[in-house]
């Protein structure tokens, strides 16, 4: 099975090509922008792995939590690029891009919010690299309760040593595509996880009435 993979759901445009025998990886380092390049790193992707348009199987999209501007970006052009090839469309969470290689009660965490004192992380529990919950945002106190009941706590900047294994990893489109493998292969719809609203707000509407 040959899997195309999206990651634009941190501060990288991240493109994956996973066969059966081989994986090609194609990554831009970016905080915005994602839609100026992402087409283009796809097509990267796709002549380093020498496959056609045509042999593409599944595509798969990390669906967040993450940056809200690339969780959209990347959602988007994978639904599109999927009704484009006429292919499954598989979503997977950032966190599940992570547990991917552990086994039973993982708890995943992924920063959130970064600036003390109001840290949080994303966090989810997963069985076999499968969300067991959906994702949801914690504080430290709760990641120190969550994280020690878990077999393996996985992801990125503990906020306490933990009296359990703790695994550094990152989300990553060659994780994903991994794990799409283990999925029905009807696929979608894929919808943004995002757990909380965006931080900007609506622009207030002008009156159009004439000032006196």
């Amino acid at each position: 099975m040959n899997i195309l993979a999206i990651n634009t759901v941190g501060p990288a445009c991240e493109i994956g090509v996973q066969t059966a025998h081989a994986e090609f990886c194609v990554r831009e380092e970016m905080t915005r922008g994602h839609d100026a390049r992402i087409a283009v790193l796809t097509g990267q992707a796709i002549a380093e792995s020498t496959l056609t348009w045509s042999e593409l199987d599944r595509i798969c999209v990390i669906t967040g939590p993450g940056s809200f501007t690339g969780i959209r970006v990347g959602v988007a052009f994978a639904h599109g690029l999927a009704l484009a090839l006429r292919l499954p469309v598989h979503g997977v969470s950032a966190l599940e891009a992570i547990g991917v290689e552990e086994s039973e009660n993982i708890l995943a965490i992924l920063p959130a919010q970064r600036r003390p004192p109001d840290r949080t992380w994303w966090a989810q529990r997963l069985n076999d690299g499968l969300g067991a919950s959906d994702p949801v945002e914690i504080d430290e106190v709760a990641v120190r309760e969550m994280g020690s009941s878990s077999a393996v706590v996985v992801g990125l900047a503990p906020p306490v040593a933990l009296p359990v294994r703790f695994v550094e990893r990152a989300p990553s489109a060659l994780a994903a595509a991994s794990l799409c493998r283990r999925m029905s292969k009807s696929g979608g719809p894929v919808r943004p996880v995002y757990v909380r609203p965006p931080d900007a707000t609506p622009m207030a509407s002008v009156s159009s009435k004439p000032v006196s």
